[in-house]
């Protein structure tokens, strides 16, 4: 599991570099909030179920320490973050994989300075502690965590 942690931080240092590279900002400073990030894998068994049209694997939900949201806020809105949930199957069982992939303990999360200068930042900037703390008091609702950050105009 160190092995497969490693070799995912890898894959998605090399992701943020082409992130970055697509809007127009630093890869590098992108890359440097997200080196000894935090970093997680979850892993989830969902067995065979006769009734699963009743049951919900997951709820609804958008990844908060991940590389989709984080990856969102910090492009201003232009990269999407995806609702998803995890379904289970009336005939096979399901195992899911998730790495998880944060920023460091020092970074503060939120739209790229380089990004808010024509259009200004549509979300808030906050500390990473600050965030994780909020994840994890939230309950697992569609886009919530997400329109918490949002900034209303």
């Amino acid at each position: 599991m160190d092995e497969y942690s490693l070799q995912m931080h890898k894959v998605c240092m090399n992701l943020f570099k082409l992130k970055g590279a697509n809007l127009g900002v630093d890869p590098d400073k992108l890359c440097s909030i997200y080196q000894d990030g935090i970093r997680g894998i979850r892993m989830n068994y969902y067995p065979p179920c006769q009734q699963a049209d009743k049951v919900i694997g997951l709820t609804p939900h958008s990844d908060a320490t991940r590389l989709t949201m984080l990856v969102q806020i910090m492009s201003n809105g232009e990269y999407g973050s995806i609702e998803h949930r995890a379904v289970v199957d009336s005939h096979e069982e399901r195992l899911s994989i998730a790495a998880f992939h944060g920023t460091n303990f020092t970074a503060k999360v939120g739209p790229l300075a380089d990004l808010v200068k024509e259009i200004g930042a549509q979300y808030k900037t906050i500390e990473t502690e600050s965030l994780l703390r909020l994840y994890l008091s939230s309950k697992l609702d569609g886009k919530s965590l997400l329109d918490h950050m949002r900034i209303n105009k």
